[in-house]
């Protein structure tokens, strides 16, 4: 159907309930070179103008309602497309910063970790057994999809952030200090004596999940969907939480032994892409019964 309007133009008036397609659909435009005006990277602050400079390159002539319209419609989505890549690289500065025993903030962090989800019990040591409660230092070797976690013999928490470095320990602190409830039942489910799964090092490994998801840009939907600006690194940390509610819950419904870790969260991730793919992808809508 001939319409008279630019592509740009109809993405920017369409009427629809996914935020997120609109951005994505502009993303698409941009990654394809049809915004003449466009340039690759911008930064924070420049949405405004750009958002002006290309209806006015772009589109046809509209009258000042319509303009502005559009206008804020352009702008929260280049603010939603940067954002998105600025968080991917946040995210890998974190993975790639590794636990370090003689940082004094890192071990204050790890500490904070034992007190926010073990309130009632003080540590007899900084090397101890006692980490073993909350998921660290196991007695077992688990293999995991994409790389394996070797879980030994020993005391210190420090050795199971080799793989993601000091992001899952951020993660983990902030599920225990936002999300109280749901990090306390976790806790709970993972000492279950027949279907219990070390809480820590799942984390760890759920960690490498949401990260995985993130740079392959599997998030991209939920964010556009929920985030109407630039997604910040609590937004991120917040997709782990509500990841790690959702695995919790696969688990326990599957009551599977911790043997078959790998296969149950194989299992989890590829149901959980398929709702990821979906435009209207937003995980703070997604339960349990969304999943088979």
């Amino acid at each position: 159907m001939v319409t008279g309007k630019t592509k740009l133009e109809r993405i920017l008036i369409w009427k629809t309930n996914s935020r997120g397609r609109i951005t994505a659909e502009l993303e698409k435009l941009i990654d394809e070179g049809e915004l003449p005006v466009m340039p690759k990277f911008w930064e924070a602050g420049q949405e405004d103008k750009l958002a002006i400079d290309i209806i006015n390159k772009c589109c046809s002539k509209v009258d000042n309602e319509q303009f502005s319209e559009m206008k804020d419609v352009l702008k929260r989505s280049l603010s939603q497309i940067r954002g998105y890549r600025e968080l991917r690289d946040h995210v890998e500065r974190m993975c790639k910063e590794r636990y370090d025993r003689e940082n004094e903030i890192h071990e204050k962090r790890l500490l904070k970790l034992w007190e926010l989800l073990m309130p009632m019990e003080n540590l007899e040591a900084r090397m101890t057994n006692q980490w073993q409660k909350i998921g660290f230092q196991a007695k077992k070797k688990i293999f995991f999809s994409n790389y394996k976690l070797k879980i030994s013999f020993g005391h210190d928490p420090a050795t199971d952030f080799r793989g993601m470095g000091i992001l899952s320990l951020e993660q983990l602190i902030f599920l225990a200090q936002y999300d109280v409830a749901h990090a306390q039942s976790i806790l709970s489910h993972s000492n279950h004596p027949l279907y219990g799964f070390p809480m820590a090092v799942t984390g760890i490994n759920l960690t490498a999940l949401v990260r995985q998801l993130l740079q392959v840009n599997a998030l991209k939907m939920h964010f556009y969907n929920t985030i109407s600006g630039t997604p910040t690194i609590d937004n991120f940390h917040h997709v782990f939480c509500q990841v790690f509610k959702l695995f919790c819950a696969f688990w326990t419904r599957r009551k599977p032994e911790v043997v078959y870790f790998n296969k149950i969260k194989d299992d989890f991730e590829t149901q959980l892409m398929v709702h990821l793919n979906s435009e209207e992808a937003n995980l703070d809508k997604l339960d349990i019964r969304s999943f088979e």
